[in-house]
């Protein structure tokens, strides 16, 4: 089985990603990093200021190595919704895809991205991501549950209870 998360910067798909992987066996991709590599940028802000069609191409060419392989946990790239070649490559690759749409609601995810560890922001960064964060968020929220096969609301949940949350209802579905 492959599980791809979907959801928001702040949502908390490494974090729930890392524990879906520990709990099955599997093993965790976070689609940033590998991107990163591919397309030789430094951090994402790079890529936004620069060159967006090198990290869409990258994205794919990442989504495609990935959809090959099986038993993975993948924290997907916050927009990989938004190019269906990405959901693609995972349906038709895939033996067994659950896409698992990680919805938050926009003032916990600014929240836990301002209090982020893993995420750093500049004063003109922050301003910047709580301004688009609903505007990507409304864009990105449709697609994502078009694609999914299960919704989970990690608005108020810990990532042990969202995990939980996960299991049981993959569970259901064997």
């Amino acid at each position: 089985m492959t599980i791809l998360l979907l959801g928001l910067m702040g949502s908390g798909k490494s974090t729930i990603g890392r524990l879906l992987a520990d709990h099955f066996g599997y093993k965790f991709h976070e689609m940033d990093h590998l991107v990163l590599e591919q397309s030789g940028f430094n951090s994402v802000s790079e890529v936004y200021e620069h060159r967006m069609s090198l990290w869409k191409e990258s994205e794919l060419e990442v989504s495609k190595e990935l959809s090959k392989k099986e038993n993975l946990v993948i924290a997907a790239s916050g927009g990989l919704s938004e190019n269906q070649l990405n959901i693609l490559y995972f349906q038709e690759n895939c033996k067994h895809l659950e896409i698992v749409f990680l919805h938050v609601e926009i003032e916990e995810a600014e929240k836990r991205l301002l209090n982020s560890a893993n995420h750093s922001f500049s004063e003109t960064e922050k301003e910047k991501m709580q301004h688009n964060l609903e505007k990507i968020a409304q864009k990105r929220d449709f697609l994502n549950k078009i694609y999914a096969s299960l919704l989970v609301d990690t608005s108020h949940n810990d990532a042990n209870q969202a995990v939980q949350e996960i299991v049981q209802k993959l569970q259901g579905r064997a």
